[in-house]
């Protein structure tokens, strides 16, 4: 029981020390890459200063394309595409008619 007790103890803590460390290196990697940018101040003031002007204009736009992105994974859009492509494109429903005939 010793043993188990002080095999978790010693996975929960190596799990601990791995996650505080990708943390470190993720947190040196984005310092990293910020400071390499040269122009990054500009460019944010150029994003940020339309939408601070227009903060509902920006909101709107925003859930907008969330709302495109959310449709095109989860709302059959991606699947109204191939759907509306010709048939002899698709080897998969050459297969498909191939298996009812078969039936």
């Amino acid at each position: 029981m010793g043993q188990a007790t002080e095999a978790v103890g010693n996975v929960a803590e190596s799990a601990s020390d791995f996650a505080r460390d990708t943390y470190e290196r993720g947190a040196r990697y984005a310092r990293e890459g910020w400071d390499s940018l040269p122009d990054v101040g500009r460019y944010s003031r150029a994003v940020s200063r339309p939408v601070e002007q227009n903060p509902v204009s920006a909101i709107l736009a925003a859930g907008a394309v969330g709302y495109l992105v959310a449709y095109l994974i989860h709302g059959g859009g991606v699947q109204a595409i191939r759907d509306s492509m010709p048939d002899y494109g698709d080897d998969r429903r050459g297969r498909d008619d191939r298996r009812r005939s078969r039936r």
